[in-house]
């Protein structure tokens, strides 16, 4: 009877242990989906309140869109600087749409990164077969070798959709596993509303993006001289091929950056048109003016050849009523701290002996604000903080009006891959005094790598437990069995 009730009490114990690591397992899921809806959250209201969507009046508002904007048929469209990544300019920024062909500068980024100019591709039936009857190709034969550059300006400037598929399965291997590349690459960047079927955008209801994530897209890629290089030509000829003795010539659909057009918009430098009769036209742009560098996403315009003019607008808007500042220029750690707002003023009661020679930071960090801005109403401060990044301290926030506009790194000559956080110096030193090593730190890596871990960890122990158990039962089955062949063979004296 005690065996039983211990039997039992066992139960117990491993179903309580069981309640309190499953649900551990299952956070995973719920995380990542709640993580990705805060991301979202954040980088709305940086569109919103950061970037610069200013009306006439005041320089960060809490409208999504300037008062003072342009109307564009586009359902949604980001206009955003590709050096700084701060969107200027947003229209339903993270609405779900259908990209269309400018899928199609993901494709000649992972192309471009991961193959060679000169590299051979060989045309595939499959290749030709997977397009659609009224989609887009360069008729290329099954058998046909070009180079991977004559691919790349045929699927940027031609739009070839056979060309993609050639691409993407020269990339990966197969076209699906070129499709995971996508995403991952998608995820790395920081979208947040992407999920890519095809390399070339052929509707598929599982292929969308939103205009928010083919900005970032777009600006990534912008990046590379030679995507730039392709991107922002007029006209390309590919050489007679082993299947093909004539020359083949074909010129951009971009046509803002044609002379002869009626889009042509004198700034524009490149770009990437799609149009699906689900998604309508579509255009990732680009334009420089003064040193700056904007990347337009334009989605779902109708008709079709509003997508120029839409860009064309946002561009002129962006150029004009907004300007590059630097506010750390003349920057000086003094200087921060003199402000009673700083973060640095609860570590320090005085830093004028901190020698700024001991920090960097980037002196051409800027940040892109209405040209009416009061640049004197900018503040800086100063926030020490441990980072995983080797030499860094901590940051410079630059605020607004209490608005966040852009952080700058610091920097030191001093190592910080150490338990040391530069943040207990003393009035007078020369630079922050390190901490002294922590005790606990072993057991926090310990706990650390279990959180990151949990299932790899949480396996082998509830094998090790239920197999613990198990013998337990069986040892009580035996007894009871062994009892039950035994009873009434040894009886008490009488």
């Amino acid at each position: 009877m005690l065996k039983n009730k211990r039997l039992i009490s066992n139960l117990i114990a491993i179903c309580l242990v069981l309640a309190c690591l499953i649900p551990g397992l299952t956070v995973g899921a719920a995380t990542e989906t709640d993580a990705k809806e805060d991301k979202i959250s954040k980088l709305y209201h940086r569109a919103i309140n950061v970037a610069g969507n200013a009306s006439s009046s005041d320089a960060t508002p809490s409208v999504p869109i300037p008062n003072d904007a342009p109307d564009i048929t586009a359902t949604s469209a980001v206009v955003m600087d590709v050096d700084t990544g701060e969107v200027l300019y947003e229209k339903n920024a993270f609405q779900k749409t259908y990209p269309a062909s400018t899928t199609k500068i993901l494709t000649a980024l992972l192309a471009i990164e991961n193959l060679s100019l000169s590299d051979k591709v060989t045309i595939k039936g499959s290749d030709n077969d997977l397009v659609p009857q009224s989609y887009v190709t360069i008729y290329l034969q099954s058998g046909e070798e070009l180079t991977v550059e004559n691919l790349l300006y045929a699927l940027m400037l031609y739009s070839s959709n056979e060309v993609a598929f050639a691409l993407g399965r020269t990339v990966s291997g197969d076209y699906d596993a070129f499709a995971s590349l996508m995403n991952k690459t998608a995820d790395k960047l920081g979208c947040v509303n992407s999920h890519f079927v095809t390399p070339n955008g052929i509707f598929n209801e599982n292929h969308y993006s939103c205009a928010y994530d083919m900005a970032l897209i777009g600006c990534d890629a912008y990046k590379n001289s030679t995507y730039k290089k392709i991107t922002s030509t007029f006209s390309y000829t590919i050489p007679p091929t082993n299947l093909n003795k004539n020359e083949r010539q074909f010129f951009t659909r971009n046509h803002m950056i044609s002379k002869e057009s009626k889009f042509y918009y004198a700034n524009a430098t490149g770009g990437k048109t799609g149009y699906t009769d689900d998604g309508n036209g579509a255009i990732v742009a680009y334009a420089e003016r003064d040193g700056r560098r904007l990347c337009a996403s334009v989605m779902n315009c109708s008709p079709d050849d509003n997508k120029f003019f839409d860009a064309a607008t946002l561009f002129d808007f962006c150029f004009n009523n907004y300007i590059s500042y630097k506010p750390l220029q003349n920057f000086k750690l003094s200087d921060a701290a003199a402000n009673s707002d700083s973060s640095i003023m609860s570590t320090y009661s005085s830093v004028s002996n901190i020698k700024f020679k001991d920090y960097s930071i980037d002196r051409n960090f800027s940040v892109n604000i209405r040209n009416y801005v009061d640049v004197s109403k900018f503040r800086q401060k100063i926030n020490f903080s441990k980072s995983d990044k080797e030499n860094v301290l901590g940051t410079v926030v630059v605020t607004y009006e209490d608005h966040i506009v852009g952080e700058a790194e610091i920097y030191s000559s001093l190592s910080t891959k150490t338990d040391a956080v530069y943040i207990n110096a003393t009035p007078g030193d020369s630079v922050p005094k390190r901490k002294g090593a922590d005790p606990l730190r072993f057991f926090k890596k310990i706990g650390d790598t279990f959180a990151s871990h949990k299932l790899l960890f949480i396996t082998p122990i509830l094998l090790v437990i239920g197999g613990y158990f198990y013998k337990k039962y069986m040892d009580v089955k035996k007894e009871r069995e062994r009892k039950k062949r035994n009873k009434g063979v040894f009886k008490k004296d009488d």
